[in-house]
């Protein structure tokens, strides 16, 4: 008798070290998946900052555009690659053909010394102030993605990335800011 209950004392105590192991082991698991999600919010929160940014500057270049259209009387191939784009549904890899219309603008301002372009200028400083929060924006973006995907390449990470099926971010490519430039004081 006294052996059976040795034999089963030693059962309990297994048993109860193997659920105290699980345990840790879901702890651990679940703090490992809080970190990759609270960087992945922040990525999502990123994006879309970013691509409602990037609607702004689209119809900033949209009203570029028709002032060139209507009160200068210039057309582009660009132009007409522009308003393909539907309204809501600008994406990140659209930001390179804004900022080539963007340019072309540019160019036009400075072959048309007419006072009728100030309504033009207005355009222009409300874009470069959207075009800072991009690039503000793109740099924490790509921040948290770089941190986001190189998780994944450390052991527990990489398991669970396979286990629920996390997807690596590409960066938004484009002009970011420098922390090595120096900074202005206001």
């Amino acid at each position: 008798m006294v052996i059976i209950l040795e034999t089963i004392d030693i059962i309990i105590i297994i048993l109860f070290s193997l659920l105290l192991c699980a345990f840790i082991g879901f702890i651990i698991f679940k703090s490992f998946c809080y970190k990759i999600s609270r960087v992945q919010f922040k990525i999502d929160d990123a994006n879309n900052s970013i691509n409602d940014k990037l609607i702004i500057k689209y119809n900033l270049i949209k009203e570029m555009i028709d002032f060139c259209n209507k009160k200068l009387n210039i057309e582009s191939k660009t132009f007409n690659s522009v308003k393909k784009i539907k309204d809501n549904s600008i994406k990140m890899n659209d930001d390179k053909l804004l900022n080539n219309v963007y340019s072309e603008i540019v160019n036009i301002i400075d072959d048309n010394n007419k006072k009728e372009i100030g309504e033009l200028n207005n355009l222009i400083k409300k874009y470069e102030e959207n075009e800072l929060h991009i690039i503000s924006l793109r740099t924490y973006y790509n921040k948290n993605v770089i941190m986001y995907n190189s998780l994944f390449r450390n052991f527990p990470f990489s398991v669970i990335q396979k286990v629920k099926g996390y997807k690596i971010y590409l960066l938004f490519e484009g002009e970011e800011l420098s922390f090595d430039d120096d900074f202005i004081e206001v």
